[in-house]
């Protein structure tokens, strides 16, 4: 019994050592292969659509799954962002190549790759893609002026809810946004600063898009620069005159007040820029027209209370800083005094030319236009009145430009209120004879300009020129704050202008301007104040 245990227990041992050697080892499972998305692009295609192109690959394991494309222009896109493309029949891998239309061209969006299914999502990593939200149209404009307004244009308008958010640089200094006015329209109006050279990039920016353009129209020499002015409102429609180092403003009235014209009388200082009120002038008075002789200024014409003309001449002595009336003007047809306003002016040899203009008749027609054919001339020495020959013209002219040039007075521009006149005249101051002369000129045709002669130059600051309109209301005259200056060979060169063009009621005639040692300065300019107005300014000219 004891042999039997003995040899059972040794066969079991043997029997467990045999089924240790001959165990089966347990198989690994096969590894879990995640999807695998990759976006390799997502370029503008268009204004409004987006191009994707990228790559899935699916595992065999994965139940069925939904493949597509997200996007959001505020946010990372989900599945559950309203920007969703589902892609069918995907099946093991697939390259994408699809193109999301009707986006929105004003937003940038960002953009994934998913597959989803009933357990989990997958996204590939996201891109940001920036539509060409604006595009910038040539340049309007043929020339830039420095601290001054510059308009951009756009090809196509700006949504109303879009206007808020661009900037504009010049090179890399970013322009104030008080000065950057952006449009519905399609445009952004800016303004250019002082130091800004020619070929300098100006660049327009919202969010991270951004275009840019190189102008390639000239850069006008010099800028206009707002200074000091006097206690009180600037009169339109002043009076003015030089003597010595001193300009004078002369009556006047507010904006689209003619009725009301005012009687002050302003000096400045052309060294300091220092303003004094002087002595008022003997009677209110809008539209006079005023010229220096011999150290005395002489004042003729205008409107004393709205509607009463000013037939009397003036001479204003300065040391005593008293006005005296001298003589009456005379009519050049019956010789009756006769007050009339706008006429054009002009000294030569100390004598006095003048013609043209409005001469006031009373009811039922208080305006009647001075016909351009009748001219005088007044020799403040002897207080006489000169008749010179008529013109063969008879058209009525008013504000008519006038400068002297080679022993000859000539004329263009002015208007009657409904046409601008676009002739030329020219007086010999030798023989007193009239001609018209053919003189191309790159100033344009105005009314209202002002003329100031400086070291042997003339200039010729602001005016205003007609644009016609078709509708019920017809065309309208617009302020043109240009400034041109004229060679002793009879050329034409244009500076900086004082601001944009502006087309208004009521307009300045015959801007005073006063020549100082470095510059000029203007009275009663419309100049850029920001947030998309003008003011009026005095200003001065700072050449380079």
């Amino acid at each position: 019994m004891k042999l039997y245990c003995y040899v059972l227990g040794v066969l079991c041992l043997s029997l467990l050592v045999c089924c240790k050697k001959e165990k089966v080892k347990d198989t690994p499972l096969p590894p879990i292969i995640n999807p695998n998305l990759t976006l390799i692009s997502a370029d503008v295609e268009n204004n409004d659509a987006v191009h994707i192109e990228g790559k899935l690959i699916l595992p065999a394991w994965l139940e069925s799954p939904i493949c597509g494309i997200v996007y959001s222009a505020d946010s990372i896109p989900t599945v559950y962002s309203s920007g969703k493309i589902v892609l069918e029949n995907v099946h093991d891998s697939v390259n994408v190549s699809y193109t999301i239309k009707d986006l929105s061209r004003w937003k940038n969006y960002t953009f994934r790759l998913f597959i989803m299914t009933a357990k989990e999502t997958w996204y590939s990593q996201s891109k940001q893609v920036i539509p060409p939200s604006f595009q910038i149209a040539p340049l309007k404009d043929s020339v830039i002026s420095r601290n001054t307004i510059l308009k951009i244009y756009l090809t196509e308008p700006i949504p109303t809810d879009q206007t808020n958010g661009f900037e504009v640089y010049v090179g890399n200094k970013k322009v104030d946004s008080i000065n950057v006015v952006v449009d519905a329209s399609g445009s952004i109006t800016f303004l250019v600063p002082i130091d800004y050279s020619p070929g300098t990039a100006i660049t327009i920016k919202k969010g991270s898009y951004s275009q840019s353009i190189v102008p390639d129209i000239p850069v006008l020499s010099g800028y206009w620069r707002r200074i000091s002015s006097h206690d009180g409102f600037l009169a339109d429609n002043a009076a003015y005159f030089t003597l010595g180092n001193k300009g004078y403003i002369i009556g006047g009235h507010k904006y689209l007040s003619e009725m009301q014209p005012i009687n002050t009388v302003w000096e400045i200082d052309l060294t300091t820029y220092e303003w004094k009120k002087k002595n008022p002038f003997p009677t209110t008075l809008h539209s006079g027209m005023a010229v220096t002789v011999n150290n005395k200024a002489y004042l003729f014409g205008g409107v004393t209370d709205g509607s009463t003309p000013n037939d009397k001449v003036w001479e204003y002595d300065a040391v005593s800083d008293s006005w005296q009336s001298i003589s009456n003007m005379t009519d050049a047809v019956v010789g009756t005094p006769i007050g009339r306003l706008r006429m054009t002016m002009a000294v030569y040899n100390n004598k006095i030319y003048m013609g043209g203009g409005v001469r006031l008749m009373g009811s039922p027609n208080p305006y009647e236009y001075w016909y351009t054919q009748y001219w005088v001339t007044f020799d403040p020495a002897t207080l006489t009145w000169g008749k010179l020959p008529q013109l063969t013209n008879n058209n009525s002219i008013q504000s008519m430009t006038a400068y002297a040039y080679d022993n000859k007075l000539y004329l263009f521009g002015g208007d009657n209120t409904s046409h601008q006149s676009g002739e030329n005249f020219a007086l010999d101051f030798i023989n007193n004879t009239w001609s018209k002369p053919n003189v191309t000129r790159s100033l344009p045709p105005r009314t209202g300009v002002s003329v100031i002669r400086k070291n042997n130059t003339t200039f010729f600051f602001g005016g205003y020129q007609y644009k016609s309109s078709t509708g019920p209301s017809g065309g309208r005259f617009g302020v043109i704050p240009e400034f041109w200056k004229m060679d002793a060979n009879q050329q034409f060169t244009q500076l900086a202008s004082a601001s944009t063009y502006e087309f208004v009621s009521g307009l300045n005639r015959n801007t005073p301007i006063f020549a100082t040692a470095n510059g000029f300065i203007v009275y009663n300019a419309l100049t850029w104040n920001g947030d998309n107005t003008l003011t009026r300014a005095v200003i001065e000219y700072v050449p380079e």
